[in-house]
């Protein structure tokens, strides 16, 4: 099978625009320097400016980041960056959105906190649960354009989320297996010491597959009121990055219009100041439909009203924008496999 040369792959990454947080970007610098790495050295070969480093608030160029990253892998088995990034991380580098997590009731509420908020930590790549009776599966796509940077990144991902996993529910976690697209590594011992769980490789996406008693269980560091706190501060960064963002701004429309019914495309898109097809296109691009947009965007509101004991079935069935408590029920049903009354007295049991 012909492959693509790097000029076309180099191409096709440099299409993207995203930028990473510069709280993460500054974990690079310990890991390489673990793997014997001069990073003053590759940054000026990539034109990679290191300046914004040393500022908390700003964005790293995701496509020069990629690239330097590229060069990492022309020198090291990617297998040997999992055990330096597990050393390494704390949720705090993952600034409100970290601090959020080590607050959160369970892993579960965690991990959901993680998926609402991915675009924080990257644009790029999407990261989403499925709960699969006794198991939650979290799924990592990305698609750059490389392959072994997509391989190598998956890796980076899963190690910094079982790291976190640590921090909340202590060093005994173990996630129930991990599924790698890549092939499997010459020396894959890295990566095993760090995961202590069963690998997959050539898998056909890459997945962490986590127990319900892990995922569920009540966490000493549990804090509502911290947890609120920084979600409101998460949702004002949001707001930010979806100013000019077509799938935060549909979403912002669907959000707003809900309660009288689900807005056509075409309506959003005017809204918009676009055609339905425009829309369409934009939505396409970052890896999903109209249709998705507004699935997503009512599950999300639920499980935010389901942990209100305050709000009635019928009242959360109007809110999201189902005409009575049976459809709702249905489509709640399909989002998570469980009805939402069954739902909240789960989350009630996990929290109390």
């Amino acid at each position: 099978m012909n492959q693509p040369s790097d000029i076309s792959r180099r191409s096709r990454v440099s299409r993207r625009k995203d930028a990473y947080p510069v709280s993460i970007t500054q974990l690079i610098v310990p890991v390489l320097t673990d793997l014997g790495i001069n990073l003053n050295a590759l940054a000026h070969q990539q034109d990679l400016d290191l300046s914004p480093l040393r500022v908390a608030a700003a964005r790293v160029d995701g496509e020069k980041l990629d690239q330097l990253l590229l060069s990492v892998l022309e020198q090291i088995e990617p297998a040997r960056l999992a055990e330096p990034v597990a050393r390494h991380w704390h949720p705090g580098h993952l600034g409100a959105l970290g601090y959020s997590w080590l607050s959160s009731s369970t892993l579960m509420t965690g991990l959901l906190r993680l998926q609402r908020h991915w675009r924080i930590v990257s644009d790029l790549g999407r990261l989403h649960l499925d709960e699969q009776g006794a198991q939650v599966v979290v799924t990592f796509e990305r698609d750059s354009g490389h392959d072994r940077l997509d391989h190598v990144l998956s890796e980076v991902v899963f190690a910094m989320l079982v790291r976190m996993c640590r921090a909340n529910a202590g060093e005994n976690f173990a996630p129930r297996q991990v599924r790698f697209r890549l092939a499997q590594p010459p020396d894959d011992a890295p990566m095993r010491a760090v995961f202590k769980s069963e690998m997959c490789f050539g898998a056909t996406q890459n997945q962490l597959v986590i127990d319900q008693a892990w995922a569920t269980q009540r966490l000493v560091t549990a804090d509502l009121v911290i947890a609120g706190t920084f979600d409101r501060m998460l949702a004002q960064a949001m707001a930010e990055l979806n100013r000019d963002d077509a799938l935060g701004r549909a979403k912002a429309i669907v959000l707003k219009t809900l309660t009288s019914g689900l807005p056509e495309a075409a309506d959003v898109a005017s809204q918009l100041h676009m055609s339905a097809r425009t829309l369409q296109r934009k939505l396409a691009e970052q890896g999903t439909t109209y249709a998705d947009l507004v699935e997503e965007t009512r599950k999300d509101l639920a499980l935010r009203y389901l942990a209100d004991s305050g709000k009635s079935m019928s009242e959360i069935a109007f809110l999201v924008g189902f005409a009575s408590q049976s459809s709702f029920t249905r489509a709640f049903n399909r989002w998570t496999g469980m009805a939402p009354s069954d739902y909240r007295g789960r989350e009630a049991r996990v929290s109390g």
